[in-house]
């Protein structure tokens, strides 16, 4: 059986008229829609302050970099495998065998001279110490080097010492013979006091041969000793 849609009650208005309505109603709902005043909107980008340019504002200031650091100083360079090491401070047993003063040479008389001068300018027993060195003599220069040590510069301060030079024999071959010196450095010791008398005829105390690079046995503790009992 077929359905069938109830008679629905007839409008007042025909259809046309009430779609003229409804048009007139819409258009007079814009119009006051778009009359309504609207509220001021922040602005989202302020205008920029005067003196600068238009888009300063949206630009950051980059911060500052910082400079080269300065280079540290170079360091100093090692030395090289092969440099040779410093020289050490000499020593009185590695020191050059060259001395800083010799007596200069003189014959037999002006040495008998002197003595006689040194005689009178002598203390009361003090003693006189007759030194023949040379310097082409070896031990010689050593001699003097040990000098410089203790405790044989303390026992050398208690002597008047009288220094032969004798690098030319023919000089003082007088004294040579009288005191029988076969090798050099070869020491006397004399006691003072015979002023008008040749040296060689002074009173002998003791005398010997002084050899440390010849002989090895001379050390400073050794001659100073030997210069003490000759004091005695």
């Amino acid at each position: 059986m077929p359905l069938h849609r109830p008679h629905s009650a007839q409008s007042p208005f025909p259809g046309s008229l009430w779609g003229i309505v409804l048009v007139a109603a819409g258009l007079l709902g814009c119009q006051l829609n778009s009359s309504v005043a609207r509220p001021p909107q922040a602005e989202e980008n302020p205008a920029p302050s005067s003196g600068e340019p238009e888009d300063s504002y949206l630009t950051t200031a980059a911060p500052p970099q910082p400079g080269p650091a300065a280079a540290p100083p170079p360091a100093a360079a090692p030395p090289p495998a092969d440099a040779a090491p410093p020289p050490a401070t000499p020593t009185l047993s590695s020191a050059p065998l060259d001395t800083p003063h010799w007596a200069p040479e003189r014959d037999d008389a002006e040495i008998e001279s002197i003595a006689a001068e040194l005689c009178r300018s002598l203390k009361p027993k003090q003693r006189l110490l007759l030194e023949f060195s040379a310097p082409w003599c070896k031990d010689c220069r050593r001699l003097k080097q040990m000098e410089r040590q203790e405790p044989l510069r303390r026992a050398l301060a208690r002597w008047a010492r009288l220094e032969i030079n004798v690098r030319d024999f023919e000089k003082n071959d007088r004294l040579l013979r009288a005191f029988s010196v076969r090798s050099i450095a070869h020491w006397v010791a004399l006691q003072g006091g015979q002023c008008e008398k040749s040296l060689a005829n002074w009173p002998r105390l003791d005398s010997r041969s002084v050899e440390p690079t010849t002989q090895g046995a001379s050390t400073p503790d050794e001659i100073a000793n030997w210069l003490d009992n000759a004091l005695r």
